[in-house]
């Protein structure tokens, strides 16, 4: 799903970027979506798009993953520097989404934090 993603991303498909993000209801329908992702992230997503196209690899890390919760981890390699996106899944009725709530609502960033800054704290340092 992460380079589903970017494909979408790159594209500017918001109606499909819309039902492949977790926003947690935040939005009613893509339209919606639209003006809140070009507002927030998609220049964001826009440049991380351009800077992992070619990644070195892709994996989840599983000992901060749950049944529900996947996190993903883009690498790229550019001479003796790496560099790494993390990404969480959601599963959302048997798909897995790529989780936008702590990025698209200001509401939501005092309850998603939190929870991101647990989850990615050892893997980011």
């Amino acid at each position: 799903m992460v380079l589903v993603h970017m494909d979408l991303v790159r594209k500017k498909d918001y109606e499909k970027l819309y039902l492949v993000a977790s926003h947690g209801g935040h939005y009613q329908n893509a339209t919606e979506f639209a003006d809140g992702y070009t507002n927030t992230v998609a220049a964001k997503f826009e440049e991380d798009y351009w800077m992992y196209r070619y990644f070195d690899s892709i994996h989840v890390i599983e000992d901060v993953s749950t049944a529900d919760l996947k996190v993903v981890k883009l690498e790229i390699a550019i001479q003796s520097s790496t560099y790494a996106k993390i990404f969480a899944l959601l599963n959302e009725n048997g798909i897995w989404k790529i989780d936008y709530q702590h990025l698209l609502s200001p509401e939501t960033k005092k309850i998603a934090y939190p929870l991101l800054n647990r989850l990615f704290h050892n893997i980011i340092m």
